[in-house]
């Protein structure tokens, strides 16, 4: 019989008193120089001059007119205003949610690859916790330099992508008239303030613009293709940048704020051709794992293996990227709409929050929220106040989705984490041979209520497997949100595995 996962859907919340146990935050770093077109290399006058014959701002070499204007010469680095603006949102969050958290209480992670990600933690301890010296150095900062906790896509030794044809097909193939059509006012907007392309790049096309660019599927972990649409997007980012960044003149003078939003989702947009529902599972799951064991371990009090952070840790700082708060999204079925942006933006500093409280009534709850400063305030770089709070929504589950879900954890050190929420006892053998990758659904016990089993992929044969009695540890969460579910998952045990799987 296969393990089912109960849930009953509440009416009201549980009144009562509650402790905070932990919170878990994981952030998109803070404001940035733009990549150049292309997504490698500096950001230079020569990278954008065949798809412009305007002038904009590069930052590299250093000088008045490049990294005067962004305050920095590193090509998508963090930038000062970048810094500032994490600083402030950390100062609000301290004040308001962490006064009486102390410094050994904290746990800081980040993409450790990744100097914007060291800064982005950095800065946001700084403000939230001024007087705690050591957290403001990079050196007390947890991570892992393969990128298998804040993974973007760029590891794929465990798991990959589809295949090139899947990802295609959802482009509309042939020459991508499709992919044309859905952007096409946006791509002709970008054009407008562009006045895109050198002749050279559209052979046999005259004139060369933005929308005659051939596309060409490429697969890269950062865009699947390139042309019209991949260099539409580099542009909507950029014009963005400028205006969160408080440069001068952004877009030349020539759009608005709500033409900037809506631009970026075209950026949201070219991350989900990659980094889709499949990849999820593929990337994001050792930090759903490490997100549980998180909660796990604050409720139970009682340590998990595969944690760099005690039971007794309070708040636990996440810096990363954009990409791992899409794939966590797509992962979990949450969505959100924040003010100022579109629904499910992740901008600069945006953020993914998990409260665990202790209810006096009802016992632990996990409350899940979006937190980003809208775009003016991004700009403007004033601190946090009631009347000026960054926007905090809650991020709402998809109920009744049914996902059979492909699992991948690294070998050791984070793999613990997993195993010692799913297995109280070593995990099953499968024909006579080791498991070695725990491919179970760790978040499906966090957020994702509708799952009704625990699905495995063979490490070997990729053949999809369905425990039909798995032996977990008794968890009983219950998940706060405007439609909130209680879950519980019932013990069970069997004495031979291998019989199952021969």
């Amino acid at each position: 019989m296969v393990m089912l996962v109960y849930f009953l859907l509440l009416a009201l919340v549980v009144p009562g008193v509650a402790t905070p146990l932990v919170t878990i935050i994981v952030s998109r770093h803070g404001i940035r120089t733009p990549y150049p077109p292309g997504g490698e290399g500096n950001l230079t006058k020569e990278s954008m001059a065949q798809y412009t014959t305007k002038s904009f701002p590069p930052c590299w070499p250093p000088g008045p007119e490049s990294s005067g204007v962004w305050g920095s010469s590193i090509t998508a680095g963090l930038t000062p205003h970048g810094g500032e603006q994490i600083r402030l949102m950390g100062r609000w969050m301290g004040t308001s949610n962490f006064s009486g958290v102390s410094c050994d209480d904290v746990a800081v992670y980040a993409d450790i690859s990744s100097s914007r990600d060291n800064e982005t933690a950095t800065n946001w301890t700084l403000g939230a916790f001024p007087t705690c010296k050591a957290l403001h150095q990079e050196e007390v900062i947890k991570g892992d330099a393969k990128q298998v906790l804040f993974n973007d896509g760029s590891n794929q030794e465990l798991c990959g992508f589809q295949s090139s044809k899947v990802i295609q097909s959802f482009l509309g193939g042939g020459k991508y008239e499709a992919l044309l059509n859905a952007w096409k006012s946006q791509i002709q907007l970008v054009d407008s303030v562009v006045h895109c392309c050198s002749s050279e790049l559209c052979p046999g096309h005259l004139p060369c613009n933005l929308s005659s660019l051939p596309i060409k599927y490429t697969g890269k972990f950062w865009a699947a293709t390139e042309g019209a649409f991949d260099i539409a997007v580099f542009w909507a980012e950029f014009f963005l940048l400028e205006y969160l960044n408080g440069n001068p003149q952004y877009a030349q003078g020539q759009l608005g704020v709500s033409d900037l939003v809506d631009l970026y989702r075209m950026a949201v947009e070219n991350i989900e051709i990659m980094d889709d529902h499949f990849a999820s599972r593929s990337f994001e799951s050792t930090m759903a794992s490490h997100i549980l064991g998180t909660l796990l371990q604050a409720a139970e009090r009682k340590p998990i293996p595969g944690l760099s952070h005690s039971q007794n840790t309070k708040v636990v700082y996440m810096a990363g990227h954009d990409t791992n708060l899409i794939l966590l999204r797509l992962l979990l079925g949450l969505r959100w709409q924040s003010h100022g942006w579109a629904q499910n933006g992740v901008a600069p500093g945006g953020m993914l929050i998990f409260e665990l409280e202790q209810r006096q009534e009802g016992g632990p709850v996990v409350s899940i929220y979006f937190q980003v400063a809208q775009p003016a305030q991004l700009r403007e770089g004033q601190p946090f106040s009631e009347p000026q709070a960054p926007s905090r929504v809650q991020a709402m589950t998809k109920p009744k989705r049914t996902t059979y879900y492909r699992r991948c954890f690294q070998k050791d050190g984070y793999l613990q984490v997993a195993a010692g929420v799913y297995w109280n006892s070593s995990p099953p053998r499968f024909g006579g041979e080791p498991w070695s990758w725990l491919r179970s659904v760790a978040c499906s016990i966090l957020v994702d209520l509708s799952s009704h089993r625990t699905c495995c992929l063979s490490a070997w044969s990729g053949d999809l497997m369905v425990h039909k009695e798995a032996k977990v540890l008794i968890t009983v969460l219950r998940i706060q949100l405007p439609r909130a579910y209680k879950l519980k998952t019932r013990l069970k045990t069997r004495d031979r595995w291998d019989a199952d799987f021969q």
